[in-house]
């Protein structure tokens, strides 16, 4: 199991301040899947990735490449969550 991506689609959950359920609604999926998907339980699909980084005007490398918390801890400037995401 992938847990960089899992890490990321929580990050990302947790910068944007959204719920599950409005996370889930957002990008056409069910609220469940997103629980299975952050607690471990199933790895997010290819498709699943493309359609939070088409929703979230995000490039795929940032779900796949980048531990977004590690970037924004990194970063002591204002903007640090803004720019690893």
């Amino acid at each position: 199991m992938n847990t960089l991506i899992t890490k990321n689609i929580q990050s990302l959950r947790s910068f944007l301040q959204i719920s599950r359920p409005d996370f889930a609604r957002a990008i056409g999926v069910s609220e469940t899947l997103i629980s299975l998907i952050e607690s471990g339980k199933r790895e997010p699909s290819a498709k699943f990735v493309k359609m939070v980084c088409d929703t979230f005007h995000l490039k795929l490398d940032t779900i796949y490449g980048v531990d977004l918390m590690a970037s924004a801890c990194n970063d002591t400037s204002p903007n640090s969550a803004r720019k690893a995401i």
